[in-house]
């Protein structure tokens, strides 16, 4: 059975067409500096997110002094994907 790749929504195909560099990129830094949002805004695919709510539990690990309308937090990974120029594919 054959099928072709799919598009995104910028119709630029899911796998490559021709030889391209494939890197990860790994996005850390404390909690609330908005590592999430910038995943989301870059990549160029829906994202994988695994954001859940927040709990008392965590009121002794993250400070949410700062962030007052913070409800979710990141509990695993954000994936994305970047194509930067046409060959380099960060992931």
């Amino acid at each position: 059975m054959d099928s072709a790749p799919s598009t995104d929504r910028t119709g630029i195909g899911y796998l490559p067409h021709a030889a391209q560099t494939l890197m990860k990129l790994v996005v850390t830094g404390p909690f609330g500096v908005g590592k999430t949002t910038l995943i989301r805004t870059l990549s160029e695919i829906p994202t994988l997110h695994t954001e859940e709510a927040m709990t008392q539990s965590s009121t002794r690990l993250d400070d949410t002094a700062g962030l007052p309308d913070k409800t979710t937090t990141t509990v695993a990974v954000d994936f994305g994907r970047l194509t930067v120029p046409d060959d380099l594919v960060l992931y």
